[in-house]
Formats: structure tokens, sequence, C-alpha cells
């Protein structure tokens, strides 16, 4: 038995296809399916696999169960136990008792009284089983109860009694019907929050996880029992290629001059003649052609053995990385995660286009695949009506499309067409120099300081030539616009784009780019005079830039520098999320469970890697070295995280801090900043460890001074710099990047900055500049006010 939170079927269900191919379950329950009854089963799971699907959608947005029980199990629904809940259940017999099997979803923000369900559930299942015998239930699924502690039924922070909305109430349940949860592992994050509950535990064996398939760890557990096998009946084909159709048309003439018409045609009703002739079809048929018997194949053809050998590989990558808790391990698993899904993503795309290319010698097999993948058996699928309902019934359709063309099919009024005019040439573009503007500008600014108002209208009247550019700046009053003045010493002779941003203020980006790009350049050239830049691109730095084929863009990220917001800008891009907000995607599956569907530059071949090294745009991120490092912590570690306080507070609070408390070194979570930068500058974590990429350094993670980035972007300035990268990639008319702010719950890093940094030591602030110089270095930061004079250090 095998519990999976897919958290959305549509989007994964290649993936999904391919476990149950190569795993082959018994019996499978999805949570979170988020469907409806407009999507067919079968567009997500071919028969072809052999399951009986039993599925409760959710009316609303997400949520939604699923079951799926192999057909030689003789399964059946069990329509008494629907209450509402979100579950579905079956009915299977094995060995002479009815075992019943159940898929739950609880949400996390679930009322106390849901749970209640589940009881009623036991007890109509007990009510349905012979008196006083204890009835055979098997619960698999996500129940969201984060604080239990399963082996010691307390809560697990505070190691004391649960309420009933901690899950308390779960317990009472499972003890009141003699059951128990066998999942003692944690299936996401340090939760177990995925559930196997049974009322027969001592046949439970080989509970764990072997892999997963969105943010939660598949749950698996082995009933042991004998299963009696299913007889599949045999089914009879019959050979047309081969058929005898010159004895066909003989016995078809002797037919209608002998039998049909016979003198008796007309004393015969229409339901007679049908009848003879379709019996002298069918015999004709069975005489003439030859037949073949065939056993069902339950395969996905494209599902092909290097696959299976791939994902069984995945499989044991998982429980060693779950035994060992290595990030060594964890990214090796995740880099056969994607290579798989790539895989999968491109045997099927082989098999439908050989599929396609055969269609004119044999178009059979083309559209049996084409009719499997219809959402609707039917011709006309479901339609949504003007008040926004799904009509499914056919009458209802009918009602829905007499509506539409009842709407459309109007009395057409002549007098409310326009006149047609002669066509126009276009309008040339309009290109605005620096200087130019400066001198208009000068001119203008006069005119609007002294009559606001008024004295834009005119001068907008005199200066029609630089209307379009200001019309977004003098629609406003004049104390309310910021014009943004360009340093003299990054003027340039060429004429450059001026950008009106967000917050209508002027911005030359194009010598600001070239100011950025030039400083950098001269920093590298230095930095490799002295011998301290590598040889050649690292394959870290490859995997920390995201690949746009479409867009023709590479990106490098950095953690803590708007990496979660730009993360779902790509995402959106590949067009495999069912949303066009940036912010409907939530932070944790950007990074975890949607971070699949992002294309690394590490994944190509050297030579496909130095082709859009050279031809595609680069973009780089960065932000104060500084106040990111503060960033990282003040994420990691004064929030709850619990991977950063096992693998790094644990090891920090033990090294530096004297006299540590046995409960401050077993939880790792409240380690000081300043114990935190005494860990980043002490010389055995370089050497023997590295950095984390939350605070690398940017010259390792993404290498400027090998990799010729064409635009270099701040997070100081991040909302002008995205506005120019998102119009020039031509993406802003569809994307809108999330503002700043918009998330924060507590302050802002940089309004901490001192308060943090004025209890770090001379000496620690020392070895911190020294650590991170070469950041400040390349891309122009000025020291920090903390460091009164950099030269002491």
């Amino acid at each position: 038995m095998v519990s999976i939170n897919i958290n959305g079927l549509r989007g994964k269900k290649l993936e999904l296809q391919a476990y149950l191919q190569t795993e082959n379950p018994d019996i499978v329950a999805l949570q979170e399916t988020k469907i409806n009854n407009s999507i067919a089963t079968n567009e997500l799971i071919p028969d072809t696999l052999g399951y009986d699907i039993y599925r409760n959608d959710r009316t609303g947005n997400g949520g939604g169960t699923m079951l799926l029980v192999k057909t030689h199990l003789d399964s059946a629904p069990v329509k008494i136990l629907e209450n509402g809940s979100e579950s579905i259940w079956s009915k299977i017999v094995l060995q002479g008792k009815q075992h019943y099997i159940g898929s739950w979803y609880r949400p996390p923000d679930a009322p106390l009284d849901q749970i209640q369900l589940l009881k009623d559930q036991m007890d109509k299942i007990k009510k349905l089983g012979k008196a006083n015998k204890q009835p055979c239930i098997h619960i698999l699924g996500d129940f969201n109860y984060r604080k239990i502690n399963w082996r010691t039924k307390l809560n697990k922070d505070t190691n004391t009694c649960l309420n009933g909305s901690d899950g308390q109430a779960l317990i009472d349940i499972l003890n009141e019907a003699s059951a128990e949860q066998l999942i003692l592992f944690p299936t996401r994050e340090s939760n177990t929050l995925d559930l196997l509950i049974t009322t027969l535990p001592g046949q439970f064996t080989d509970i764990h996880s072997p892999d997963r398939l969105s943010d939660h760890d598949i749950v698996m557990g082995t009933l042991r029992c004998t299963i009696p096998r299913k007889i599949r009946p045999e089914r009879t084909s019959y050979q047309y290629s081969k058929g005898n159709y010159n004895q066909m048309r003989d016995d078809s003439r002797d037919f209608t001059r002998d039998k049909y018409f016979n003198g008796h045609q007309n004393n015969r009703n229409v339901e007679e003649n049908w009848i003879m002739i379709k019996e002298f079809i069918l015999e004709t048929t069975k005489i003439n052609v030859p037949t073949k018997i065939l056993k069902g194949k339950q395969s996905i053809p494209w599902i092909n053995k290097n696959i299976k050998t791939m994902i069984k590989r995945k499989n044991r990558t998982h429980a060693n990385y779950k035994r060992n808790n290595s990030m060594r391990i964890k990214r090796k698993w995740q880099e056969l995660r994607r290579n798989i899904n790539k895989e999968i993503e491109l045997a099927h795309n082989n098999y439908v286009n050989n599929l396609i290319g055969d269609i004119k010698q044999d178009s059979k097999p083309f559209w049996k695949y084409i009719n499997n993948q219809k959402a609707d058996k039917q011709g006309i699928p479901p339609l949504k009506t003007h008040d926004n309902k799904t009509a499914d019934t056919d009458q209802q359709k009918a009602e829905a499309l007499n509506t539409q063309f009842t709407s459309v099919y109007t009395e057409t009024k002549y007098e409310s067409v326009p006149y047609q005019t002669p066509p126009v040439d276009k309008m040339i573009n309009i290109i605005v120099t620096t200087k130019a503007l400066g001198h208009k500008l000068g001119q203008m600014w006069r005119m609007m300081k002294f009559r606001r108002w008024y004295g834009s209208l005119v001068a907008i009247l005199l200066f029609p030539s630089i209307v379009i550019v200001l019309y977004s700046v003098v629609s406003v009053p004049v104390s309310k616009v910021k014009l943004r003045l360009i340093p003299n010493e990054v003027q340039t002779k060429s004429a450059d784009k001026i950008f009106i941003n967000q917050n209508n203020q002027l911005v030359n980006l194009t010598e600001i780019r070239q100011f950025r790009y030039k400083s950098l350049l001269s920093s590298c050239e230095q930095l490799k005079s002295k011998g301290l830049v590598q040889n050649s691109i690292t394959k870290k730095s490859l995997s920390h830039i995201i690949v746009d084929d479409r867009y023709k863009v590479l990106f490098c990220y950095i953690p803590k520098v708007a990496c979660t917001n730009l993360k779902r800008v790509f995402l959106l891009l590949t067009g495999k999320m069912n949303a066009t907000d940036p912010m409907a995607l939530k932070a944790a599956d950007v990074h975890l469970t949607y971070d699949k569907y992002l294309t690394y530059l590490d994944s190509y071949t050297e030579e496909e890697v130095q082709f859009k090294l050279q031809n595609y745009k680069k973009i780089i991120m960065v932000r104060e070295p500084f106040e990111r490092l503060l960033s990282a912590y003040r994420n990691k570690f004064t929030e709850k995280s619990p991977y950063f306080h096992k693998r790094f507070g644990r090891k920090i609070i033990r090294r530096y801090r004297n006299n540590p408390k046995q409960e401050d070194i077993e939880l790792g979570k409240n380690a000081k900043f300043d114990e935190f930068v005494r860990y980043i500058t002490d010389p055995v974590t370089i050497e023997t460890e590295g950095l984390n990429e939350h605070w690398d350094l940017y010259s390792s993670l993404c290498q400027p001074c090998l990799i010729n980035y064409d635009f270099v972007g701040k997070y100081e300035t991040l909302d002008d710099d995205i506005d120019y990268i998102m119009h020039d990639l031509g993406i802003d008319t569809f994307i809108q990047f999330p503002k700043r702010g918009a998330a924060y719950k507590k302050k802002r890093t940089k309004d901490t900055f001192e308060q943090f940094y004025s209890n770090i030591s001379k000496l620690d602030l020392g070895k911190l500049w020294k650590t991170y110089r070469q950041d400040y270095k390349l891309f122009s930061y000025a020291y920090p006010d903390i460091i009164k004079a950099a030269d002491d250090f």
C-alpha cells in the first residue's frame, strides 16, 4: 500500500505513471489531487496500468482524494461512508475477510469537528461487520497534524499532553477503534503528516519512504496476505487485414437475393429487417475473417527499461538520504530526479512524434492515443456557463450552447459602424538622447515650478516632441514627481534609453548598467593579475544558472537576493504552472516541489553550455554582502527552519558558546549572530565544509570573472532593475513582479543592520571583511559604515 500527497495530479501525471509502471503497487492512495469532474480519470491514469480508480474531488480549489486498486483485487466502492469528508473508500475481500481501505485528506486549517467524520466512518464499518469481530480497516492519507510525536503520543515541541486541535482527538478515535498509526518518521520537513492507520498492525511489514513526488515523502507499507488472482477473460480480436472479402461479397449477393428480397421484405417491420442484416454481417465476418485471442497488456509504451532502472536507482538514493541525512546524497537524489523527469518527458514526446510520423501508414495507434487523452468520452466536453457554473449533463450542455448562440446572433446596428478612413503610415520610433532631454527638462522644470499644473500644461504645448516620454510624470502634481539624477562619471556619448519605472521616475539604466559592467571588468582584471580567479567554470556555478531557451536568457540565482520571487517568474515562463500571478506559488514549493520544472545549465553538454554562454543574455543580481549575510541569519536561525537548526545551529552552539545548555545543543534553535559570524570566518569551516549557498561568495556561486554577465542588477535598485529586465525580455505585459514588502512580516534587514552588527567584536568584523571583501570590490560596494577604516583590517 502506498500513500502519496501528489499536490496537483495534472502536472505530475507522467511522473506518477512512471512510478506506477515501475513499482506496480497494489493499492495507491492520493491526496491533494486538485482536479474536478471536467477531467476524465483515464486522461491522468491510463487503463493499461490495470487499476480500478475511485475519486472524491473537492468542489472548490485544491484538495481532493483518489484511490487506486489493482483490478485483480476485485474491489468495490463503499458509498455508505460518504459523509462530507475529503475521503474515498473501497472494499476488497482477502482470505474471506472484508478489508476497508480509505484515502483521507485533512486540510491544515480544518476545524476540530472534521476529524469526527473519521469516527463516524469507523463506527459505520463496525456495524457493517459481524458482531464482536474486529473490522479490517486501513487508512492512508495526509492528516496535517504537525505537533504529534507518534512514539510518545505527546506534543513533540513541549513533550506535554496534546489538545484536541493538535491531534488528541485523532488519537482518541484510534484508541476507541483499536487502531494504530505506523509511520514514525518525518514525511515533510520535521513533521509526520502522512499517516498509515490500521487495525491489523501485526500484519504490516517494510514500512518506509521510497521517494517523493511532491514536497511530501511517499509512505509505503506491505500487508502480508494471500491475494486471490482474478482471472482475466480472454478477448477475441478480428484480423480484418487478412479477411476473405471476395467470399464475403458472394455471400452478400446470395443473402440479398435469396433471403432478404424473397417477397416477404414488405411484411417485416424495420426491427426485424435490421436484426436479419446484423445477424448476417456477424455470421459472415466470423466465417471469413480470422481471429486471435488477446490478453490485456498492462503497460505504458513510453516507459522503457532505462527509465525503470533510473527510478529504482533514485529510490535507493532517497532511502540512503533518509538514513544518513547527508546533503551530498540529497543533491545526488535531486539531480537523479531532474534527469528522470526529463527522460520521461523526452520518451513521451518521442512516442507521440513517432505516432504522428506513422499516421499515413497506420493511423489507428495515433487516434487510440488521442482518444485516451480526451477529458471526456462524449463529443462535447463539460462547459462553463455565463454564471460560472459547470454544465455536465447533455441537457445542461445543450442549454449552455443555446444561450451562447442566442447571445452572439443579434441584430446588427449599422449606425455604430465607424467610417473607414484611408490607411496611415505608422509613426516612427522616437529616440531621446540624454543631452537633448536635459535641455528640455531644464526649461520645463522652471515652468512647472512656477505654476505646477498650469505651467506643466503650457510646457506640454510648447514642447510636444517629448510629451510621450513625460506624460506619466507631468500627469501628477510636481510635489510628487521624483527625477533621478544621473552621476556625471557615468555619462555616455551614445543615445541612451530613458526608462519610466512604475513609480513614475525617469531612470537611465543604460548608463548605470554600463558603469556596473565596466567596474566589474576592471575588478576582474585586477583579481586575475593577482592569481585570485579560478581557471574554469565549476559545476556549482552551472547548477546555479537557470536556463530559459524560449527567451534565450541565463540567470544566476543567489539566495537572499530576491531569489524566491525571481524563481517564481522563471517558473511561470516554463508554462507548466497553473497560475499567472507569481505570488500564487508558495515559497516552499518554489524551492522543492516546482524546482524540477526549472532547467539548470549543469544539465547540458559542454558544447551546449558554451553555446548558451556565448549567445544567451546573462543576468546576475547581487546585494550588499553584509546585509545579505544578516538576511540569511534572520531567515534561517531566528525563524522556523528545522534543517538549518540541526545542520548548523547545533554545530555553532557547540563550538562557539561557553557552557552551552544541553537543550540548546539538541535543538540548535537559538544560535546568536556573533556565534554565526565566528562560524563563517573560522578557517576550519572554510577548509573542511565550505560555505552554504545562503552565505557563500558571489565570486564562488556565479563566477562573474569567468562568465561575462550582460546585466548586473542590485537589490538596492531591485524594482528598477527588474522593470528593465522584464521590459527587455518582453515579459512585462503578462507577468507582474511581486512588489517588495508584500511578504514582510517583521522589520526589514536594513532596519536591523546596526542592531546586529554593533555586537560583533572588531576582530571578528575584520575577519568578516576579509572573507567578503572580494564581493565588495567586484560589485563596487563601499565598505560598511560599521568598519570605520577598511585599511585597519
